[in-house]
């Protein structure tokens, strides 16, 4: 009887713990989100038109332009407290290699390439022989991106240098995950 109740209650923990992780990476999750709409809806059209009227040029500036410069480095900070949270931003063919999305991530890619309808993937997966709390959700190529990442002669002077490839080609996706460094999972 004991030994019932032992396994019961591990369960009900166990299932707690994933719940609470979830919760926790979704709201990750959506605060970078909503910094690359800030970014992407405010504060680049801002700066965009001072650079303007300084220089006389649509000049890039990543740091202050680009949403996922502007993630990757609030994660940083946010790392440097909370570094049981990775966010990236991943490819199947990725011009940064550092970007290029793991054999997990990829079998996900497919996924979403195969039902274009489908907004998000979560759950547990193991890699390097640790479990680990994923969400990925599938990034949309706008009229706005193709801005920078578009026409390379039509794309502001400073911009990272690479056209978007077409997004049925090379689908990317922003994940998010919690792992083995808080103890979660073991």
């Amino acid at each position: 009887m004991c030994c019932l109740f032992a396994v019961l209650i591990h369960g009900y923990l166990k299932e707690k713990v994933i719940e609470d992780t979830h919760e926790r990476a979704r709201i990750v999750l959506g605060l970078m989100e909503a910094v690359g709409a800030y970014a992407a809806d405010t504060l680049r059209p801002r700066m965009m038109n001072v650079v303007r009227e300084l220089s006389g040029e649509d000049e890039f500036i990543a740091e202050a332009m680009s949403t996922t410069r502007i993630r990757h480095g609030i994660m940083r900070f946010v790392g440097k407290k909370h570094s049981e949270f990775v966010y990236r931003r991943v490819a199947d063919a990725p011009r940064n290699s550092a970007n290029l999305a793991d054999p997990f991530q990829r079998a996900r890619l497919a996924e979403f390439r195969a039902d274009p309808e489908r907004v998000e993937w979560h759950g547990v997966h193991e890699r390097d022989g640790s479990r680990y709390f994923s969400i990925l959700r599938p990034i949309a190529v706008h009229d706005e991106c193709l801005k920078c990442h578009g026409s390379p002669e039509e794309a502001p002077v400073g911009r990272p240098g690479w056209p978007c490839p077409p997004a049925a080609a090379s689908p990317s996706a922003a994940t998010v995950g919690a792992g083995p460094r808080n103890g979660w999972c073991r």
